[in-house]
Parts: structure tokens; C-alpha cells; sequence
């Protein structure tokens, strides 16, 4: 194993397009080639993967799905900020509207 700066994932997600993350930094194997990627680059990725679903999802999500942050904040039962964090990290769904995030309504 020795430590890279300059890692390329490629990620398929069921109903979307394929995502290609660049200059990720891990540990990889010479012989067989697999990464091990460091926490904040886990982190990186998973903010991207949220960024690239949201961009995707805004074209098909119809609007009264969408909720307020506020509704959202009610629900969850945490801060106005704690929502956009887990939004960001990509636990909760959202779509871009212009450059705000908006989340989506849960299912149930």
C-alpha cells in the first residue's frame, strides 16, 4: 500500500449518470489496484454524490414535493443549521433551485 494524492473514483448510482471524483487522496494497493480513502475524503465524496443527485433530481422532482427548511428543521426536531449540514453530507434528499438547496419531502 502507499499513499496517493491523486485517486479517481467513478461512481454508478442506480438512475443517474456516472460520477467521475478526481484528486482523492488514500491508500492504494500496487498489486490489485483497490483504494482505501481517508475520512475526509469519504466526506468529499459523499458531498459531491449528494451535489450530483441534487442537479439531477431538480429537472425531475415536481415542486410540491419540495418543503422549507423550517418544515424540515420541525420534523427532524433539530436546528435550522443541523438541516443543512445533513443535506450537504447527502442524509437528507434536496434539489438545487437557482444555488439555494431546498429539501424534498420524505415519502411517508
Amino acid at each position: 500500500m502507499h499513499f496517493k494524492k491523486s485517486l479517481t473514483q467513478k461512481i454508478r448510482l442506480k438512475g443517474y449518470p456516472l460520477l467521475a471524483v478526481r484528486k482523492l487522496q488514500g491508500y492504494e494497493c500496487r498489486q490489485c489496484r483497490e483504494a482505501i480513502l481517508n475520512i475526509r475524503t469519504c466526506r468529499h465524496v459523499d458531498r459531491l454524490v449528494g451535489e450530483h443527485k441534487a442537479r439531477i433530481d431538480s429537472e425531475r422532482i415536481v415542486a410540491a414535493r419540495l418543503t422549507e427548511v423550517a418544515a424540515m428543521k420541525k420534523q427532524l426536531g433539530v436546528s435550522r443549521q443541523r438541516v443543512h449540514q445533513l443535506m450537504i453530507s447527502g442524509k437528507i434528499p434536496y434539489v438545487f433551485i437557482g444555488h439555494t438547496r431546498v429539501p424534498v419531502r420524505s415519502a411517508a
